[in-house]
């Protein structure tokens, strides 16, 4: 069971290290509506960290979606 456990928490890491990645380039290039949107799946998958928050509030404020 806890192999189980460690082998699906690595997916749902590479998976969201992805969408990550991709959040963060899409930040860059100025698209922050997208990287927000990617942002939240993220939160949604159950990853929570204070980098990803941070990322979240600079995309929201950057795109004028202030008070999520």
């Amino acid at each position: 069971m806890i192999v189980f456990m460690v082998t699906h928490s690595l997916v749902i890491l590479a998976s969201t290290d992805t969408l990550y990645r991709t959040a963060l380039k899409n930040y860059e290039e100025g698209r922050f509506e997208e990287s927000l949107q990617q942002f939240r799946e993220i939160l949604n998958r159950g990853v929570e960290s204070p980098v990803l928050y941070y990322n979240m509030g600079n995309s929201a404020y950057r795109s004028n979606q202030l008070g999520y």
